[in-house]
């Protein structure tokens, strides 16, 4: 199994404290068949300023540490993006980095609010050569009063992912139903853990993934889609 977007890198963000924290992560989700993850940490938020080259870095020394843990495990890096006016810029700088050197971002809003300006700064992206992955819509209070936003969105061509939680009910039944709701419309095309650590975010791709058959979601060929994509190919197509 692919997992696009889970914090597992130690001491950056809302993840993992330590290398043993982070080690334990990766091996609870080689356990449940994920063989590829995306360390994704949060950046550009109120809370967390992580930079492009010191995400490389870091994924870097955790890679060297999962093999010489013997996980069998591969760690990609990537970011999880707050959304802003100046993403483009940032990603074009390498301040800020996509999924695995590709094309595609993952990008996520404000839980509390869907920001005026969303709809223009994910056009902006796309039209700078990024494709923009919304990360748990479910979960935005915004897109939660008007489920309507993300079917915009996606018309616009914006891509989204729900997370594994909300499918099975651990974010309230809100977040659940539009999670279902979104997988089955196709708004949504992409299931991730979102894991952050082993107990209080626990990877349940697996379990989520067989929740999402229920909506004829069961595949993960969106997200073998997402990694073939190099930043050297340009922009993705579809």
């Amino acid at each position: 199994m692919i997992d696009l977007h889970a914090h597992v890198l130690p001491g950056v963000d809302d993840g993992p404290a330590d290398l043993p924290a982070a080690l334990e992560l990766l091996q609870a989700m080689a356990g449940q068949g994920i063989t590829t993850v995306v360390a994704s940490p949060h950046s550009f938020d109120d809370r967390y300023q992580n930079l492009g080259p010191a995400v490389l870095s870091a994924v870097a020394d955790l890679q060297m540490a999962v093999d010489q843990a013997g996980i069998p495990i591969s760690v990609l890096p990537g970011m999880e993006l707050r959304l802003r006016p100046d993403l483009a810029a940032l990603l074009r700088t390498g301040q800020a980095l996509g999924i695995a050197g590709t094309r595609y971002v993952c990008v996520e809003l404000p839980h509390r609010e869907y920001p005026y300006y969303t709809e223009r700064a994910m056009y902006e992206l796309m039209l700078a050569g990024w494709r923009p992955i919304l990360n748990h819509p479910e979960r935005n209070r915004g897109i939660q009063q008007k489920p309507g936003l993300l079917e915009r969105l996606a018309d616009q061509g914006v891509l989204a992912m729900v997370t594994a939680a909300s499918l099975l009910g651990q974010f309230g039944p809100v977040a659940e139903q539009l999670a279902g709701q979104f997988l089955q419309s196709g708004a949504a095309t992409m299931v991730v853990s979102d894991a952050h650590d082993v107990k209080r975010r626990a990877p349940l791709l697996r379990e989520a993934l067989e929740r999402a058959r229920a909506y004829g979601k069961g595949s993960q060929d969106e997200e073998q889609d997402v990694l073939r994509h190099k930043v050297s190919s340009g922009p993705p197509v579809r």
